[in-house]
Protein backbone atom coordinates (compact mmCIF):
# COMPACT_ATOMS: atom_id res chain seq x y z
CA UNK A 1 0.00 0.00 0.00
CA UNK A 2 2.65 2.07 0.98
CA UNK A 3 4.46 1.78 -2.85
CA UNK A 4 0.98 3.36 -3.95
CA UNK A 5 0.89 5.89 -1.59
CA UNK A 6 4.65 6.77 -3.00
CA UNK A 7 3.00 6.49 -6.85
CA UNK A 8 -0.05 8.90 -5.73
CA UNK A 9 1.63 11.48 -4.53
CA UNK A 10 4.12 11.40 -7.56
CA UNK A 11 0.98 11.39 -9.59
CA UNK A 12 -0.38 14.49 -7.46
CA UNK A 13 2.08 16.69 -7.41
CA UNK A 14 4.52 15.03 -11.29
CA UNK A 15 7.39 17.52 -10.35
CA UNK A 16 7.76 15.62 -6.67
CA UNK A 17 10.53 13.49 -6.19
CA UNK A 18 12.02 11.65 -3.18
CA UNK A 19 15.34 11.15 -2.40
CA UNK A 20 13.94 9.45 1.24
CA UNK A 21 14.91 5.73 1.89
CA UNK A 22 12.74 3.66 0.44
CA UNK A 23 10.41 6.12 -1.49
CA UNK A 24 11.99 5.32 -4.99
CA UNK A 25 10.24 2.93 -6.72
CA UNK A 26 13.36 0.76 -7.34
CA UNK A 27 13.99 0.44 -3.71
CA UNK A 28 13.59 -3.26 -2.85
CA UNK A 29 14.02 -2.71 1.32
CA UNK A 30 10.59 -3.45 3.22
CA UNK A 31 8.43 -0.33 3.96
CA UNK A 32 9.36 -0.22 7.46
CA UNK A 33 12.35 0.76 6.74
CA UNK A 34 11.52 3.35 4.98
CA UNK A 35 12.07 6.80 6.07
CA UNK A 36 8.94 8.61 7.64
CA UNK A 37 7.23 4.90 8.09
CA UNK A 38 7.50 3.26 11.71
CA UNK A 39 5.88 -0.16 12.22
CA UNK A 40 5.01 -2.06 15.14
CA UNK A 41 6.93 -5.49 16.50
CA UNK A 42 4.31 -7.13 13.83
CA UNK A 43 5.80 -5.14 11.20
CA UNK A 44 2.51 -3.26 10.90
CA UNK A 45 2.48 0.22 9.63
CA UNK A 46 1.85 2.60 13.06
CA UNK A 47 3.12 6.28 11.72
CA UNK A 48 3.27 7.52 8.23
CA UNK A 49 4.75 11.11 8.20
CA UNK A 50 5.30 12.35 4.34
CA UNK A 51 6.52 15.68 3.37
CA UNK A 52 6.85 16.90 0.10
CA UNK A 53 8.07 19.87 -1.72
CA UNK A 54 7.46 20.79 -4.60
CA UNK A 55 10.18 21.77 -7.29
CA UNK A 56 7.66 24.37 -9.34
CA UNK A 57 6.15 27.69 -7.50
CA UNK A 58 2.61 27.53 -6.44
CA UNK A 59 0.35 29.92 -8.06
CA UNK A 60 -2.44 30.73 -5.11
CA UNK A 61 -5.34 31.03 -7.65
CA UNK A 62 -4.47 27.53 -8.70
CA UNK A 63 -6.82 25.00 -7.39
CA UNK A 64 -7.04 21.35 -7.84
CA UNK A 65 -10.28 20.10 -9.27
CA UNK A 66 -13.06 17.38 -8.05
CA UNK A 67 -11.31 13.90 -9.15
CA UNK A 68 -7.33 15.34 -9.48
CA UNK A 69 -5.06 12.41 -8.30
CA UNK A 70 -4.92 12.61 -4.66
CA UNK A 71 -2.44 10.59 -2.13
CA UNK A 72 -5.11 10.42 0.56
CA UNK A 73 -5.58 7.12 -0.17
CA UNK A 74 -9.10 5.41 1.29
CA UNK A 75 -6.88 2.50 2.33
CA UNK A 76 -5.04 4.88 4.60
CA UNK A 77 -8.79 4.80 6.97
CA UNK A 78 -7.57 0.80 7.31
CA UNK A 79 -4.70 0.93 8.82
CA UNK A 80 -5.49 -0.57 11.90
CA UNK A 81 -2.42 0.58 13.97
CA UNK A 82 -2.16 4.03 12.54
CA UNK A 83 -1.65 6.35 15.53
CA UNK A 84 0.00 8.90 13.41
CA UNK A 85 -0.87 10.53 9.60
CA UNK A 86 1.29 13.44 8.47
CA UNK A 87 0.80 14.04 4.78
CA UNK A 88 2.51 17.73 4.59
CA UNK A 89 3.11 19.20 1.09
CA UNK A 90 4.92 22.64 0.39
CA UNK A 91 5.36 24.87 -2.45
CA UNK A 92 1.87 23.82 -4.28
CA UNK A 93 -2.03 23.77 -4.55
CA UNK A 94 -3.20 21.48 -1.51
CA UNK A 95 -4.60 17.95 -2.22
CA UNK A 96 -7.83 17.41 -3.35
CA UNK A 97 -10.56 16.40 -0.11
CA UNK A 98 -10.25 13.83 1.99
CA UNK A 99 -11.95 10.28 0.06
CA UNK A 100 -15.67 9.40 1.52
CA UNK A 101 -13.94 6.14 3.23
CA UNK A 102 -12.00 8.40 4.82
CA UNK A 103 -14.88 9.82 6.56
CA UNK A 104 -16.57 6.78 8.06
CA UNK A 105 -17.07 6.32 11.35
CA UNK A 106 -14.85 3.20 11.45
CA UNK A 107 -11.88 4.88 9.55
CA UNK A 108 -8.50 5.21 11.17
CA UNK A 109 -9.64 3.01 14.06
CA UNK A 110 -6.36 3.96 16.05
CA UNK A 111 -5.28 7.35 14.51
CA UNK A 112 -3.84 9.87 17.84
CA UNK A 113 -3.08 12.88 15.86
Amino acid sequence: MLRRLRAAIAASDPSWTSNAAGWLPTHPGHQCAWEGIKCDDDQRVTVVVVSTTSLRRHDPSEVLAEGDPSPLLPELAQLQRLTLLELVRYGAAPWPALPQECLVPDAFPALER
